[in-house]
Parts: C-alpha cells; structure tokens; sequence
C-alpha cells in the first residue's frame, strides 16, 4: 500500500524501490487517479504471490509497460488494471501463470485498451474462465499453450476451498489442498 491513494501524484518513477523480497503487491498505486506515467523498470516482483489491486483506479495512465515483471510465483491476481479507464496499451508479456489459482476481473472497466501483449498462456487462461477483455489488438507472445492450470473452487456455506490442478490434454483434477481458509498454506509450498 505504498502509494495507495495518492490522488495528486502524476509521475512516479522507482529506482531505488526494492521489492525484492515483497510476496503481496496489494493497493500498491491503486487510487492514485492523476499518475500519468509510472516507470516499472527497476520493479522486482521474483517474490510476488498476491497481485491484487495494484492498479486499480488508476484513470489517467495511458500505458503501461510491465514486460519486465516476473510473476512466476503469482498465486493471485485479482482487480489489477480495474477501472483504469484510460489505459490504451498494456504490456504484460512476461506474465506467467503456471501457479496462478485465481485469476478474477484484472480488466474490469477498462474500456479503451487498444493493444495489449500477453502470453498466449493467459490468454487461453482467461478465455477459460469467461474473462472478458475489450481491446482492438491482443498480441500473443510466448506461443507455449496453456497445458494445465490451477484452480481454486470454493466449498459452498463454509468460506473454504480446494485447491485443484487441471490438466487441459487430459481432463483430469488433482486435488492439492483440501478445506483451505486462506492462501498461505498453497503459496508457501514454493
């Protein structure tokens, strides 16, 4: 929640900034509806497991450029870009989602996105899950399909979950947490 809601904020850029050993990217810059430019560049998200509202209201950014992110440990990503209602290009080709068990509304309200990179892993992870993007070009990088991917499926009247591994060529589920209350256990197995 290092910038969360800092309105007046029109320009940032982390050179200094280490993340490297940060597990939850949480409300990081949400609310700040005057950044206009954000340099990511210097950015460590090795460690990330929680990527969840980083962006979020985020109106005035037009682009953002997160190719250098690493996200291979992201568990969750959740409300990233939601109501970014300006955002035209987004790069997130390096996005990996081989460990991500929920994915949920990353580009809600985000209307006017012209060109988008992303793996055609998460690509076809979204196209799974119904996630809806509106954007005029999707390019997808990184051409490995998406073989298997995690799941977490709620328990219905009790706020728990199981944690499954679905393997696309197969059909089959493998169940790796059973009667979960929070993420912890499942994102500190790696």
């Amino acid at each position: 929640m290092q910038f969360w809601d800092c309105q007046n904020l029109s320009e940032l850029k982390i050179d200094n900034f280490n993340t490297s050993n940060c597990e939850r990217f949480f409300l990081m810059f949400s609310g700040c509806k005057n950044l206009e430019q954000i340099n990511l560049k210097c950015f460590s998200t090795e460690n990330g497991k929680l990527f969840m509202y980083m962006f979020k209201d985020c109106e005035s950014l037009k682009e953002l450029d997160l190719s250098n992110f690493n996200t291979k440990k992201a568990a969750v990503m959740m409300h990233m870009f939601e109501n970014c209602i300006n955002l035209e290009k987004l790069d997130i080709s390096n996005f990996k989602c081989d460990k991500l068990m929920v994915v949920f509304d990353l580009f809600k309200g985000v209307k006017k996105l012209k060109e988008l990179k992303m793996p055609l892993a998460l690509a076809q992870r979204l196209e799974i899950q119904g996630i809806q993007v509106e954007c005029e070009n999707i390019i997808k990088t990184d051409q490995t399909p998406l073989t298997k991917f995690i799941l977490a499926k709620t328990i219905p009247n009790t706020g728990h979950f199981n944690i499954f591994e679905i393997n696309l060529e197969t059909d089959e589920e493998k169940i790796l947490f059973e009667d979960q209350d929070n993420f912890d256990n499942y994102t500190n197995s790696y």
